[in-house]
């Protein structure tokens, strides 16, 4: 059974691409995050976020005032895995607390 393309959508300046809504390895939850890194990052593609508020960006359980730091370190993992995302050199030291994603696509 053959389903019919996923459309590319944009909404409120945020283009989210076709591949990243149809890849069979990722998850909601890493859709999710893809989507605050890209809306979150500059003009140059750099989103640089603490994985503190990625906790309160990427909520699963109603109610919940925060994510568990494991569900935003496996989303962020899987991204980079599967090179949805990537590791930009950190602006503040390798010490930094921030870190420095940017999109590849």
């Amino acid at each position: 059974m053959s389903y019919p393309p996923v459309p590319q959508t944009q909404s409120a300046g945020l283009f989210v691409p076709q591949a990243l809504l149809s890849d069979a390895r990722l998850k909601p939850m890493e859709r999710n995050a893809w989507m605050v890194f890209r809306s979150l990052a500059d003009s140059n593609g750099v989103a640089t976020v603490s994985y503190e508020s990625l906790r309160t960006a990427l909520l699963c359980a109603p109610g919940s005032q925060k994510a568990a730091p494991a569900t935003v370190s496996r989303a962020v993992l899987h991204l980079r895995l599967t090179a949805w995302i990537v590791k930009a050199p950190s602006a503040y030291g390798p010490r930094a607390r921030r870190r420095s994603w940017s999109d590849r696509r």
